[in-house]
C-alpha cells in the first residue's frame, strides 16, 4: 500500500467535510426533508449499506474463533468451524470447517461470528 502524504490526506478530509457540511445544510434548514424526502431517505440507505459492506470487509477474526459461512458466501454456504488464522490487513480469514482435515479461505464479508 502506497502511503498517503499528510497535505493529501488533508486534502481528502477537507473534500469530505465540505461534502458532508452541505448535506447538512440542506437537512437541517429543513430544504431536503421538505422537497424530496424519499430522495433524502434512499441516499442515507445507500451510504449505510456502503459504510456496513466496508466494515464487513475491514473485520478481523481471531485464532479459535467461531465462525459460519454467510448466505453471499461463494461456497460453503452455512459451514461453521474455526478460525485458524486472518492474512494481515483484513486480508483471507482461513478457517477449519468442522469435519474437515485442511483449512480453506473465506473473504471478512463472508463470515458471521458464532454466538
Amino acid at each position: 500500500m502506497v502511503p498517503i502524504d499528510t497535505q493529501t490526506e488533508h486534502d481528502m478530509n477537507k473534500h469530505l467535510e465540505d461534502a458532508c457540511e452541505g448535506v447538512d445544510a440542506a437537512v437541517f434548514t429543513g430544504d431536503a426533508l421538505h422537497t424530496d424526502l424519499a430522495a433524502l431517505k434512499e441516499y442515507v440507505g445507500r451510504w449505510q449499506r456502503a459504510i456496513e459492506e466496508h466494515e464487513k470487509s475491514e473485520a478481523t477474526f481471531n485464532p479459535g474463533e467461531r465462525v459460519r459461512a454467510n448466505q453471499t458466501s461463494g461456497f460453503h454456504r452455512g459451514a461453521k468451524g474455526t478460525v485458524s488464522y486472518q492474512e494481515p490487513h483484513g486480508g483471507k480469514v482461513w478457517v477449519r470447517r468442522d469435519g474437515a482435515s485442511a483449512d480453506c479461505f473465506f473473504m471478512p464479508g463472508e463470515l458471521a461470528r458464532e454466538i
